[in-house]
């Protein structure tokens, strides 16, 4: 059994370490302090009254997050989607996204853009079986980069 919850400071460190090990160990991203400092808290950086951290935990342990971040007042950033490869595959990520776009639609947001590269296949796709649409991509050197939108 998961809980999904909002995160707390004392959530930063493994979250931040969760969102490092899949992008540096499954997508070779490079792992700069610049790349998750907005992972250093996460109440700090997502506690705009329009802001949300979510974490998903499950027999203590930190599986998944995802956040919203404004981006104006009538669009809403999505950010940090990511499940644990153990945990992938069971819905979890399903359930984090259908509360965040809760979250959006509470707070008056008319649309969230998600942004991703191509290597974040799984996010991407359940992006798209939520409702977004593909709206740009971008070619940047080996990645590239892709944008969508939904509207709420």
């Amino acid at each position: 059994m998961i809980s999904i919850r909002h995160a707390t400071s004392a959530d930063s460190a493994a979250a931040r370490s969760l969102v490092q090990t899949i992008l540096v160990g499954e997508f070779g991203s490079p792992s700069s302090r610049s790349s998750f400092q907005d992972l250093e808290d996460v109440t700090d950086a997502y506690g705009g009254a329009r802001d949300l951290f979510l974490v998903a935990e499950k027999d203590g342990d930190i599986i998944g997050t995802i956040a919203i971040k404004e981006d104006s007042q009538e669009t809403a950033l999505l950010r940090r989607i990511f499940i644990h490869k153990d945990h992938r595959g069971k819905g979890y990520g399903d359930t984090l996204l259908s509360e965040a776009l809760e979250f959006c639609a509470g707070q008056g947001y008319e649309s969230v853009i998600f942004r991703g590269t191509d290597r974040m296949k799984t996010a991407i796709k359940l992006c798209a079986t939520r409702g977004f649409e593909e709206d740009d991509v971008a070619c940047l050197g080996d990645l590239t980069m892709v944008i969508m939108s939904k509207e709420l």
